[in-house]
């Protein structure tokens, strides 16, 4: 594990921006979260703080770590961190209970699913401070020592601003997990337990209902998708290592699943496990795509399903079980984790030797430091074509925010938790739905009043989207200033 462990150190560091949708938009918000605190942002007077987050561990951290070694390194010192902690809290809950040392190999594959391709760094960072909280639970159902009272409730308060909606998860499975203990414990034991998940309900609940201070709305109010139960099962097959289905990896999915049976694993007879294994599907299955003003929400939790799904079975060889199929089995899950794996470095390796990344850093050298600029694209090229996955281009702009102290929007400052927020009156109707490259788009909806310079990633001819911005009132001013590859830049002499 050790080795694994510093050959994905090594291919994280290896490129110059990780193949991750949204870690783009959490470096610009320690950028100008540290332009602020310092007095020198220029943009400070469209700009709140918002201090009330629970996003304060990740951008605390990598504040801090910007402060040494900038931008160029952080963000990869950030994931590399938030990967050594996660596998350290996987192995603690893993020894917690006594479950086999292949929970350690499937979490690490699962790491890198879904919520690192979209680039999910606060979710991420919140789940091996969720882990401890786990394992703290465990450890006092098994002692009722009041030291581990405790640290629930410290883990607890922590996991709370790591992330949001991983607080709420582990306060479900954990407390689950003592309600399936519940007929062994005194009262005085039930009472002292639920003490500190009192608090913690007072914490939620205290989120769900205090006002948005800037109420922007980037969906329609009420806005709820739900995928059907079938959709959801056949997703749990891929979504905990990856973004879309890929038919050869899902090949090494499923044999990650099927292994411990096969192995002559045996159903552990701890109901605990259960609570954990179950409470996780419970969430995947009620939490929708689209809610609370938030997308992919249900997506996310699919890391946990494969980990907790391990901690069921015990490795104890079953009565006649034939060794050729437990080698084959064995072999089967090495490779299954050997190509998940394999998949990652790949990424790395693609992303960073893209034409793709390298014409934007030619486009972005070009441009002045501190202006306003809006990222368009087209959906079918929100990825590198790559890759295995399909999304790491939909926020890339942003990067000229974080290397030149300009503005890019669309800015997730709009969103509700983050701790830099735009404010209200600095975000037009319609903020976040004009940077489609479509006809409508640029002839009907976009405004570039605002704009000095719009960086579009498109197959269009420069020619083709200069006659449909001329057809726009607000954007005939604007004209081509440089191409390199698929990034075009048109540059708006109005706004200086």
């Amino acid at each position: 594990m050790a080795t694994v462990m510093l050959v994905t150190v090594a291919f994280l560091l290896y490129p110059a921006y990780l193949p991750m949708a949204d870690l783009p938009q959490h470096a610009v918000q320690v950028a100008v979260l540290d332009d602020l605190l310092k007095g020198r942002s220029p943009w400070s007077d469209m700009l709140v703080l918002h201090w009330d987050t629970p996003y304060w561990t990740t951008y605390s951290v990598w504040l801090l770590l910007h402060q040494f070694i900038g931008m160029a390194w952080s963000p990869k010192i950030v994931v590399i961190l938030i990967l050594l902690f996660y596998m350290a809290s996987v192995r603690l809950v893993r020894r917690a209970f006594r479950a086999s040392r292949l929970t350690d190999w499937v979490a690490l594959t699962c790491f890198f699913g879904f919520a690192f391709q979209w680039g999910f760094v606060s979710f991420l960072a919140g789940i091996p401070v969720g882990m401890l909280f786990l394992a703290a639970n465990k450890f006092w159902l098994d002692t009722q020592k009041p030291k581990y009272l405790w640290m629930i409730a410290f883990l607890g308060i922590w996991s709370y601003y790591s992330h949001v909606l991983t607080f709420a998860f582990f306060c479900f499975i954990s407390y689950g997990m003592f309600l399936v203990d519940f007929r062994r414990l005194s009262w005085k034991q039930r009472g002292m337990l639920t003490l500190p998940y009192l608090l913690f309900a007072g914490m939620l609940l205290r989120y769900l209902t205090k006002p948005n201070p800037e109420p922007f709305m980037y969906y329609p109010e009420g806005r709820w998708e739900n995928p059907g139960i079938f959709q959801k099962t056949s997703e749990l097959l891929f979504y905990p290592w990856n973004m879309g289905q890929l038919f050869y990896y899902d090949f090494a999915c499923a044999a990650l699943l099927l292994a411990p049976p096969l192995l002559g694993y045996r159903p552990s007879r701890d109901v605990k496990r259960y609570a954990l294994l179950l409470g996780s599907l419970a969430i995947w299955y009620a939490l929708p795509h689209i809610g609370f003003q938030t997308a992919y929400i249900y997506q996310r939790f699919g890391l946990f399903v494969p980990v907790f799904w391990y901690l069921v079975w015990q490795p104890q060889e079953a009565a006649g079980r034939r060794y050729d199929m437990k080698q084959v089995a064995v072999t089967a899950f090495v490779c299954a984790v050997a190509a998940l794996m394999f998949k990652v470095y790949s990424n790395n390796v693609l992303f960073d030797s893209s034409e793709t990344v390298k014409d934007f850093d030619e486009v972005v050298a070009t441009m002045p430091s501190e202006k306003r600029i809006l990222g368009l694209g087209e959906p079918f090229m929100w990825g590198d074509g790559k890759l295995t996955s399909f999304a790491e281009y939909l926020h890339f702009a942003q990067w000229y925010q974080v290397k030149k102290r300009g503005w890019a929007d669309y800015s997730f400052a709009s969103a509700h938790a983050m701790p830099v927020r735009l404010k209200l009156k600095k975000m037009y109707p319609g903020y976040g739905y004009n940077r489609l490259v479509d006809e409508k788009n640029l002839t009907e909806i976009l405004d570039c009043s605002i704009y000095s310079y719009l960086l579009v990633r498109t197959q269009k001819t420069p020619g083709e989207l200069q006659r449909l911005l001329d057809r726009n009132p607000r954007c005939n001013s604007v004209r081509l200033n440089k191409q390199a590859g698929q990034w075009l830049l048109f540059e708006n002499p109005a706004v200086q």
